[in-house]
């Protein structure tokens, strides 16, 4: 049920609506929106929230292109979920990890709960607005430099969960470069 019921009527009356209900079921804001109502004759009826998945949009579609330091993945996605459910994401390599070089790095905002996090994969939870702000904070970094460095692709993706239900895959793609080693100039 939407969160604008907040009572539902029930009544033994097959006239019913047209009379008086027998009693009110009060749905407190918050709680599981869901009552199973027991007529006098035997019949049940449930009433249920219908859930509305969470929804990932405006990831950006260029490659970064990696050079030093922390990249930041996204700057723009935004998280919308008409239900306000809290949100877990999911962060993680969906190709080209490389061990002992990649790493995903999340410093905890305001809001946000770590619920784990290494170097391939970082899952958080917080309400829509926190989660937004905390996906804008993911970053990537590479520990290698100069010909050490493993240039091939690596896709990163983000999924929301809602506690129901999956939000679309976003993806970002991060090409490393190698870093010059620097050269000495003899005078």
């Amino acid at each position: 049920l939407p969160a604008s019921v907040t009572n539902i009527l029930v009544s033994s009356d097959p006239t019913f609506p047209n009379t008086v209900a027998t009693r009110t079921i009060s749905l407190s804001a918050g709680a599981i929106r869901e009552a199973t109502v027991d007529f006098a004759n035997g019949e049940y009826f449930t009433f249920s929230k219908s859930n509305n998945p969470p929804v990932l949009s405006n990831m950006e579609s260029t490659v970064i292109n990696y050079c030093d330091g922390n990249e930041s993945l996204t700057s723009n996605v935004t998280v919308t979920d008409t239900d306000g459910d809290t949100q877990t994401a999911v962060i993680t390599f969906d190709s080209g990890f490389q061990s002992g070089e990649d790493t995903l790095v999340y410093t905890p905002g305001t809001g946000v709960t770590v619920i784990s996090q290494t170097a391939e994969r970082v899952e958080i939870q917080a309400n829509v607005a926190n989660m937004q702000t905390a996906l804008r904070a993911i970053s990537y970094t590479n520990s290698q430099s100069g010909s050490s460095r493993t240039t091939a692709n690596r896709v990163i993706s983000i999924i929301l969960n809602d506690g129901t239900d999956d939000s679309n895959k976003v993806t970002r793609t991060i090409k490393p470069s190698r870093v010059p080693q620097p050269v000495g100039i003899f005078y």
